[in-house]
């Protein structure tokens, strides 16, 4: 969550970043996303095979 919160408060207002992972099941995955998002990310996910 430290990663996050760290990222979001050095980004200007408006900015955008992008995420590449690779998680090894659906509950990283999830994990992820929710901590992303309760530090004010929004978005979402693409899912390339």
């Amino acid at each position: 969550m430290r990663f996050f919160s760290t990222l979001y408060s050095s980004l200007r207002r408006g900015a955008r970043a992008v995420f590449q992972f690779y998680p090894e099941n659906d509950d990283q995955i999830s994990m992820i996303l929710s901590s992303a998002m309760s530090c004010g990310f929004t978005g979402g996910m693409v899912i390339d095979y």
